[in-house]
């Protein structure tokens, strides 16, 4: 049959799936109904199975570090092209109407966004796993029929529109979660659920091959209690009975146990006679009661699949012990995926202990901004970069690639926050890449990305790899909004960029849903093209929007310090800081955190407008000591401000080495004389929150507002921005 209605993608997982991968390609491939393409992806696979694959005529995808059969069906549904995303696994084999079967559905009803079935196993029982495992699916796939209603597919077995993956993508990102290697088909099923028809059929299935030793079958039970703490560990479980049931239900479970305190009790019967018989015989008939539904289901079965043999009554007693040892297995790796949560959890605390600390070791760089990339999709005229986006394709060349961003992250040692900036930094193609590498060699705690907002799919696609392959840390992401449609379209010279960046912010705030460590802010600048469009910009983003903070900002003229050309702004900025400030301190007061962010950005206004106004000397700038500015091809300055009066050299010519550059360049020397002494003074927003961190009297303001969070935004303004107006 050809492809008339329906364009079929089908995405095969495969980890060290050398046997059994072209098996599974050919079932595919003699489909009655013929899929537009076959995606198979093979997940950091250390045997063959990439050659094997390049020569079966599919799409290959090679993924570069190993991330479970969820991720690897993530990368496959990025690049398919088809109406229907059909999934399978590698040691699966489709009947020949499989596709044809999934279509047949979609087609008969218009409704249906999502179906699968079950797996069938082979009926080559020549071992007790085997035996087992032929008992395991066959149950489970009695209970989904009896429950079909209820059951979800699993992820070997399923199908499911484009359109309906891309809506509920908000919960396909636990697909991603590390640690997780089985279950989380369920959880994405049950978030499908929620927004399309699912249906599940006990006639539509796959031959699935059993593991064919011990070790293969016990490590798939381990692997499953793991991801089932995993899950919970991460409040990801989704309540479902009829998964419980069809591995045996609790019955099964306790029957077990209760074969286990059997088998311990006969071990006693030589030292204590009487007790040793009774316990023996209690908990050998609670052990069969217990297990009669299952084991008469399992005869039964036996009997109609293999031609009317009977389940010997050996055959029967070494799958009651298979069954012991399994929950045995599920127990261990239960365990070990709590521990697992906890030793990462702990190791997290102790990054941000560490990376607290590090804040206060004197000459030691902690926060560095890094302009990733001069290249950027929108040319705003007050852009304090402009000249250097203009003129990125002459940068380009010098822009410094991952080799050398690991010199960098390496030489740094610790460094605990970084902002990545640009152009645009969602352009770079290996930004998960760049920040993965600061994660893991510098230790890098804290990130925070500017961005337009533009380059939807991008966005949202670069920023679910950073919180998969830098987990514990945390990710702020910026993006700015400065006028409302067409005027911000204009504003930043790029047609279609506020229609994008409403759904950017949309798609980021679904992803918060399932990462808890990821940020969401707004950025507004300040100035007269918008200074009469503020509060619609704020009830819009109110309305519309989900968001963590909203930041302002006053345009800075490039390479002057203190910008005067916009102080008759400054009374309609404080009434925009006293109405938002106070709206976000009642919506953002719930934890201690909440309310340290509030006081210290307020506090960062505050010194905003008192050297504005007053050009007023308020607190040292440690610039060169613990922060300082890289430019994508590899230049070193101070800060923004200071790029093109104080250029401090490139860190290429110094081994990628900051400290050996601020050695050589006695750049101690110039931070004492020129900022120190100098008392160099700025409206940068960025740095002001910087230095206050090296001022006690900070700390008392903060420990003021943690009690009377709305006192300490009144007094701000008694002080300050009433004086302005």
């Amino acid at each position: 049959m050809k492809n008339e209605n329906f364009q079929v993608s089908v995405i095969v997982p495969a980890f060290n799936a050398a046997e059994n991968i072209e098996a599974c390609v050919r079932s595919i491939q003699a489909q009655t109904y013929s899929p537009c393409e076959i995606i198979v992806v093979n997940d950091a696979s250390t045997d063959n199975t990439a050659e094997i694959t390049a020569e079966l005529n599919v799409k290959l995808i090679n993924m570069k570090r190993n991330g479970g059969a969820g991720a690897a069906r993530n990368a496959g549904v990025e690049v398919a092209q088809g109406d229907i995303v059909a999934f399978t696994d590698s040691d699966c084999v489709a009947p020949s109407s499989w596709v044809e079967h999934i279509v047949t559905e979609f087609e008969a009803d218009p409704e249906l966004g999502v179906v699968g079935g079950l797996y069938h196993p082979n009926n080559e029982v020549s071992s007790s796993v085997d035996l087992l495992c032929f008992f395991e699916e066959e149950y489970f796939w009695h209970i989904s029929s009896l429950y079909s209603s209820e059951a979800f597919p699993p992820g070997g077995n399923i199908a499911m529109l484009k359109e309906v993956l891309k809506k509920g993508s908000s919960g396909l990102e636990i697909m991603l979660l590390k640690g997780i290697a089985s279950g989380e088909d369920t959880l994405v099923c049950s978030e499908l659920k929620k927004i399309s028809k699912l249906k599940f059929l006990d006639s539509l299935f796959v031959h699935h091959r059993s593991p064919n030793h011990w070790r293969s079958y016990f490590r798939r039970h381990i692997n499953r209690g793991l991801s089932r703490a995993t899950l919970m560990a991460n409040r990801l479980t989704v309540k479902s009975d009829i998964t419980v049931e069809a591995y045996g239900g609790t019955n099964i479970i306790f029957s077990s146990m209760f074969l286990a305190l059997f088998l311990i009790s006969l071990a006693v019967i030589p030292f204590y006679p009487e007790e040793g018989v009774v316990a023996a015989g209690l908990f050998l008939l609670l052990h069969v009661q217990l297990s009669q539904s299952f084991f008469s289901f399992a005869k039964k079965r036996f009997s109609e699949i293999f031609s009317k043999k009977k389940l010997t009554l050996f055959q029967s007693g070494k799958v009651r012990l298979l069954l012991l040892v399994r929950l045995f297995c599920w127990i261990c790796g239960f365990a070990k995926g709590f521990l697992k949560h906890w030793l990462f959890k702990l190791k997290t605390w102790l990054n941000i202990f560490f990376s607290v600390v590090h804040f206060w070791i004197p000459g030691r760089i902690s926060r560095l901004f890094y302009f990733v990339t001069s290249k950027c999709n929108a040319r705003c005229e007050f852009c304090f970069n402009l000249d250097n986006v203009v003129n990125w394709e002459e940068r380009k060349s010098e822009e410094l690639n991952l080799e050398e961003v690991e010199k960098v992250a390496d030489r740094f040692g610790r460094l605990p926050y970084i902002t990545l900036s640009g152009g645009e930094p969602f352009i770079r193609k290996d930004l998960t890449e760049v920040i993965r590498i600061f994660h893991e060699r510098a230790k890098t705690q804290w990130v925070t990305i500017p961005t337009n907002g533009a380059i939807t799919e991008n966005t949202v696609k670069r920023v679910k790899e950073i919180l998969q392959q830098c987990p514990g840390m945390f990710l702020t992401v910026q993006v700015s909004i400065d006028s409302l449609f067409e005027g911000h379209d204009n504003s930043r010279k790029m047609p279609g960029g506020f229609v994008a960046m409403v759904e950017t912010l949309k798609e980021l705030a679904k992803v918060r849903k399932n990462f808890k460590n990821l940020r969401i802010q707004i950025n507004t600048c300040f100035d007269d093209f918008n200074v009469n469009q503020i509060k619609q910009i704020i009830n819009y983003c109110k309305t519309h929007l989900e968001y963590d903070q909203q930041l302002f900002y006053l345009i800075r003229e490039a390479g002057e310090l203190i910008t005067k050309g916009n102080n008759h702004l400054i009374p309609k900025f404080i009434d925009t800081l006293l109405a938002n400030e106070e709206r976000e301190w009642r919506d953002n007061r719930k934890t201690i955190w909440h309310r340290v962010v509030r006081v210290l950005q307020g506090l960062t206004y505050k010194d905003l407008v008192e050297i504005k106004l007053n050009e007023k000397f308020i607190r040292p700038c440690f610039a060169t000591e613990k922060f300082v500015t890289l430019y994508d091809d590899g230049a070193v300055s101070p800060c923004e401000v200071l790029e093109d009066r104080m250029k401090l050299g490139n860190i290429k010519d110094y081994d990628y080495d900051f400290y050996k550059l601020q050695k050589l360049t006695k750049m101690k020397d110039l931070y004492s004389k020129e900022i120190v002494e100098g008392k160099c003074n700025c409206e940068w927003q960025c740095a002001l929150p910087m230095n206050m961190l090296y001022d006690p009297s900070v700390y008392f303001r903060i420990l003021k507002g943690l009690t009377s969070p709305s006192k300490i935004v009144q007094s701000v303004s008694q002080e300050v921005y009433g004086e302005a107006k």
